[in-house]
């Protein structure tokens, strides 16, 4: 059962590599290997501009998300307090 379920993840992904590298401009006709539309892609401008948008919105918001997240668990200044402990690895054992 796990292995068909990490087919049907993953065999979707393995076409699209697969075909990807198809010189046709149909993806039901196979007419050899090519590297062709990945050339076509790097020569597309605003394709990679978009790209390259997308990846400054990305770092801005998980750098935004990464202050968020540890703002909380910081010690105010000259409060004196630690920020709480990890409760995490303590061992959960029952109570005796």
């Amino acid at each position: 059962m796990l292995i068909a379920g990490y087919a049907f993840l993953y065999a979707p992904i393995a076409f699209l590599v697969v075909f990807s590298f198809n010189d046709s401009r149909l993806v039901t006709t196979w007419t050899g290997a090519s590297t062709r539309w990945y050339v076509a892609l790097f020569q597309n401008q605003t394709l990679i501009d978009a790209a390259l948008l997308s990846l400054r919105v990305a770092a801005v918001s998980a750098t935004i998300a990464t202050v968020i997240g540890t703002w909380p668990g910081s010690p105010s200044p000259g409060s004196g307090t630690s920020p709480p402990e990890d409760h995490s690895r303590r061992p959960s054992l029952p109570p005796s």
